[in-house]
């Protein structure tokens, strides 16, 4: 939800920006606002179209800092051999320069606000799993059913999130839930089994597992893509399931896996599986 939030507002602030820039131009200038556009027409262009990508969740470096290139020589081209007087009369070379500049400029500080971002992120996952690795070395026959009902938490949490995820509104189906969900009878039993019968027991792990693992396969490879919108996917289903659950929901969905993936890894080894 928070990047979600995020990429909104960039997107406001950016359109905000640029007709602030564009207005004020023309104001110093004393030029038409409608020449302003197009003497700054690769700069819109290029600042719609990156904002675009950020908002579907799509970061291409090398577009980043190839497009500004390419969009400034078509400019300048189409600027010197342009039959309309209106852009012949026009300082192609300046606005070229210009354009270019403040291109890279934004580029630049697309840049530095990823790395930031990128840097937390890796901070905030290195202490989580900090946390949860020294969780999972605690486990004894004391604290073994607190081990227990924390899988079946974190299942129903997971089973919450592709709910929502692929629900209906979303071009969703039972049926596609009903192939990414944990079933309930699996963690069900599971709370109530006797460890003694570890033979059943390595047999529910190892299905809640093999669903945990299914997570991390590429959308198009387990599940039916041709209804699904409103979604930030790959349109062609080569994004992985877990990544599409995380980018998509507002809970902490990759804390859901990671935890439901070791608890369960832990007690399989405690099974001597």
């Amino acid at each position: 939800m928070a990047n979600k939030v995020n990429d909104s507002i960039l997107v406001f602030l950016t359109v905000g920006i640029m007709l602030t820039f564009i207005v004020w131009i023309g104001a110093i200038t004393g030029s038409e606002f409608l020449l302003v556009f197009v003497g700054l027409a690769p700069t819109v262009i290029y600042v719609v179209t990156i904002v675009y990508l950020i908002e579907r969740n799509v970061h291409n470096k090398p577009l980043l800092w190839l497009m500004p290139l390419f969009l400034g020589t078509f400019f300048n081209i189409i600027g010197n051999y342009s039959k309309y007087s209106v852009i012949r009369n026009m300082e192609i070379t300046q606005l070229t320069f210009l354009n270019l500049l403040i291109m890279y400029t934004f580029a630049g500080i697309l840049s530095f606000i990823g790395v930031d971002i990128y840097r937390s992120d890796l901070r905030r996952l290195k202490k989580e799993k900090a946390e949860l690795k020294k969780e999972l070395n605690q486990l004894t026959n004391d604290n073994l059913e607190e081990y227990i009902q924390s899988i079946e938490d974190k299942a129903k949490a997971l089973n919450f999130v592709i709910g929502r995820v692929y629900s209906n509104r979303n071009g969703g189906s039972k049926q596609i839930r009903n192939r990414l969900k944990i079933k309930s009878e699996w963690y069900n039993e599971f709370s109530t089994l006797d460890f003694a019968n570890k033979e059943r027991a390595g047999i529910l792990i190892k299905n809640i597992l093999n669903r945990l693992n299914q997570l991390f396969s590429k959308e198009k490879d387990i599940i039916e893509i041709a209804n699904l919108k409103n979604l930030k996917r790959n349109p062609d289903g080569e994004d992985v399931l877990i990544d599409i659950l995380i980018r998509n929901d507002k809970d902490p969905t990759r804390t859901y896996f990671e935890s439901a993936m070791d608890f369960c890894l832990k007690i399989k080894e405690f099974l001597g599986e």
